[in-house]
């Protein structure tokens, strides 16, 4: 089964809860995006300026565009956010494998799930000695950092050759970026089982109804 994850992008305390309250009757996962300026151009919101929002029964996955070092602290600081479930790391920002297996096992030091993000560039065996410890691989469909980027479709092949090749791989596949009504049926049928949804429900005139939209599509 496939579940419609929305994708909060920004760096405004008050877009965040029009966001929030937004979907937070309709989903039951959220993706929040955290961005350093650094990694990606863009900034956002950081845990400490969200962490006390309430997220009801809402879980969260923090999806972390960030270099090495930040990216650490970030993770670090989600230590006693209760409502995160899921830390999801970028592969790019590692010079080497071990800098990776840092990282996946920090986010297991503090309980949490842990995915790895690639990009749409990113050689899928570049995260090949991790697979089996990890519990997601996020395909990001652009290239991060923005709402509204163009669908990368060669990534349609990427995670095909990804389950071809890691046949022992028993987590979830996700994907993020470019969703829409005219594709998400296209992803699903990949074997996505995680689909982050970013502008096609936080800049439509109805959030909740967009939302609900998608999910009937899959």
């Amino acid at each position: 089964m496939s579940i419609v994850i929305p994708a909060i992008l920004t760096n405004s305390k008050q877009e965040f809860r029009e966001y929030l309250s937004s979907v937070q009757s309709v989903a039951t996962t959220i993706q929040i995006d955290i961005m350093d300026g650094e990694f990606v151009p863009s900034k956002s919101l950081m845990p400490r300026e969200f962490f006390y929002e309430d997220f009801g029964s809402l879980k969260v996955e923090i999806h972390i565009m960030a270099n090495f070092n930040n990216t650490r602290d970030i993770i670090e600081s989600l230590k006693s956010f209760k409502a995160c479930t899921r830390i999801i790391v970028h592969q790019e920002i590692c010079e080497n494998l071990e800098q990776l297996r840092q990282l996946v096992n920090l986010v297991k030091s503090i309980n949490k799930e842990v995915a790895i993000a690639i990009n749409p560039d990113t050689d899928i065996r570049d995260i090949g000695k991790v697979v089996k410890k990890i519990d997601g691989v996020q395909f990001m469909g652009v290239n991060p950092g923005f709402y509204g980027s163009p669908l990368q479709t060669q990534v349609y092949e990427k995670v095909k050759d990804f389950q071809n090749r890691y046949t022992m791989y028993e987590g979830d596949i996700a994907w993020d970026g470019a969703v829409n009504m005219d594709n998400i049926k296209t992803i699903k049928d990949l074997g996505v089982t995680r689909i982050a949804v970013g502008s096609a429900i936080f800049q439509s005139d109805n959030p909740a109804l967009a939302y609900q939209e998608l999910v009937a599509k899959i």
